[in-house]
């Protein structure tokens, strides 16, 4: 009993320090599911999900982060993205 209380009890610890929960970071292409590692003035890095490469993406191409402790970090308003594709605009 002893020996089975305490197999559950580093099961447990290790089922929670890998139970990080995704980012998600919303582009003017769609959504990425990642950790973010880096936010500076013109770059985000992130890595995906059991990945330790670690990708960079313009900070002027990003909607917002939601990050996976819940909070939200807002940088461009999506609007602007579809001005930009939309031929109607005169932009695109």
């Amino acid at each position: 009993m002893r020996y089975f209380i305490f197999w559950l009890f580093q099961f447990c610890i290790f089922f929670q320090g890998n139970s990080q929960k995704a980012d998600t970071i919303v582009t003017m292409r769609g959504k990425i599911i990642a950790h973010v590692k880096e936010v500076t003035p013109d770059l985000i890095a992130y890595s995906n999900p059991e990945e330790l490469v670690v990708y960079k993406v313009e900070r002027g191409s990003v909607a917002w982060i939601s990050f996976g402790s819940g909070r939200t970090e807002r940088y461009n308003d999506l609007k602007s993205f579809a001005s930009i594709d939309d031929p109607r605009s005169g932009r695109g």
